[in-house]
């Protein structure tokens, strides 16, 4: 848990500990991370003993889930009352207080509560607070429990968290929701989290993101060549020569970071011999960083073998306006194309085009540049090139482009985090993470 996101996060619960608050319900389907989330946060408190009090699984399987826990938590007292009755429970729960800055997890109280007549269970569940609430040794005390509906478990607590789980476009996702930590000021009540590794870690949120300026030079198969970041040669597969790849962007994705994975590309395939051709904004993230690449080569290669087409005019050297046609903007591309091709040592060539500034440009010649485009996409096939797509998949336009590209990489935002997985080829979610070099964390 070294992620910037997580230590805020997990920095709640210590902030809620030391400010006061004693018993935090933990509530949520079966299966939605109830009982990881209660074990990673005794993971960030690292009490003296952690008491797990379960009605559900064994010590044996506790073990098995956890392998981590003995070892970064020894000592760790797991009690395994379900076959007893609820007076066991109670007197193992009141056991566990007495001992000094300890965390004891009742795992789950429901396995009884079900059993008993509605006014026992809640008077059972307001003994089980109200002991919890006034530690005689500074015990902290974590309900986990099915029940999603209200309780009166939740109304005493201090704290309650609800976590869920659910299917999107075929892919889990997993999201938990701070309901309420008294004495802690809450700024993102949601959260987006996997379960790796069998601990919880939650989606860094976009406003982390620090943009690199560079991007490391990624080593590559013979014969193939990188998308430029490693986690994603890993995820989606390296390239073959004259393949394409189109990064598909939601409408509420950062505009910022839509130009960074092409730029990884191009910076790497430039590196490794090739020549770069953009079809872009000036002065973009993209450009800077090719225009100031020259800890991963000289400024004369980017000279050489780097060309930009703008829509505007521009005075920069590597920079052209695009024409007023598509038929004199394939011109000018194919001649560019050549001449940085014949100034690239392995003699091929990545195009990176963004499909929303060509949608703007030739708006009036749509079908016309469908068809240029598709006669690109041909051209590289047979010659070794890879074409790069990057554009918004609110554009009708765009999605015909990546109906023809070979890999589709979808890129969204969904409660402030940033997801991305393949259409081609299928891949679950991944949290997007970007610190020095950026990575990929599953989401499981």
């Amino acid at each position: 848990m070294t992620d910037k996101v997580d230590n805020q996060f997990f920095g709640l619960f210590r902030k809620f500990f030391e400010s006061g608050g004693t018993t935090l319900l933990l509530k949520g389907a079966p299966g939605s991370g109830k009982t990881t989330l209660a074990f990673t946060i005794a993971l960030v408190l690292k009490p003296s003993v952690v008491s797990y009090i379960s009605t559900r699984v064994s010590e044996e399987n506790i073990d098995k889930q956890f392998p981590w826990l003995k070892q970064s938590l020894p000592e760790t007292s797991i009690r395994d009352v379900r076959l007893g009755k609820p007076e066991l429970l109670v007197e193992e729960f009141l056991q566990a207080l007495k001992h000094e800055n300890s965390l004891v997890i009742v795992d789950s109280w429901d396995s009884f509560a079900r059993i008993l007549p509605q006014n026992e269970a809640l008077k059972t569940e307001s003994a089980l607070v109200h002991l919890a609430s006034t530690p005689v040794a500074g015990a902290k005390v974590v309900f986990v429990s099915e029940r999603v509906e209200l309780s009166s478990l939740e109304y005493a607590s201090d704290g309650v968290i609800q976590t869920e789980f659910e299917t999107v476009k075929g892919r889990a996702l997993r999201r938990l929701k701070i309901l309420k930590l008294r004495g802690v000021r809450v700024e993102n009540p949601v959260f987006l989290f996997t379960l790796e590794d069998a601990k919880l870690s939650v989606a860094p949120l976009s406003d982390f993101f620090k943009l690199p300026e560079r991007f490391e030079v990624v080593r590559k198969p013979q014969n193939l060549c990188t998308l430029g970041i490693r986690d994603f040669d890993r995820v989606f597969g390296v390239l073959e020569f004259g393949c394409s790849v189109g990064y598909e962007f939601s409408s509420n994705v950062r505009n910022e970071l839509k130009p960074v994975f092409s730029a990884a590309a191009l910076s790497n395939f430039v590196a490794h011999g090739g020549g770069a051709l953009i079809v872009s904004h000036l002065d973009k993230y993209m450009e800077r960083i090719l225009l100031n690449a020259q800890k991963v080569f000289s400024e004369q290669v980017v000279k050489s073998r780097v060309r930009i087409f703008t829509p505007s005019f521009t005075k920069n050297e590597l920079a052209s306006a695009i024409p007023n046609s598509v038929d004199e903007f394939v011109k000018e591309l194919e001649s560019a194309k050549e001449e940085v091709r014949a100034n690239a040592p392995s003699r091929k060539v990545m195009l990176a085009f963004s499909t929303c500034i060509l949608q703007q440009r030739f708006s009036n010649e749509r079908q016309k540049l469908s068809s240029a485009l598709y006669s690109v996409l041909s051209s590289a096939s047979e010659n070794g090139d890879v074409v790069v797509f990057n554009g918004s998949s609110s554009s009708p336009f765009t999605k015909s482009v990546y109906y023809f590209v070979d890999k589709h990489i979808r890129v969204t935002s969904i409660d402030g985090a940033t997801l991305v997985y393949g259409v081609k080829p299928h891949t679950p979610f991944y949290f997007l993470r970007i610190q020095d070099q950026i990575s990929l964390i599953e989401l499981v």
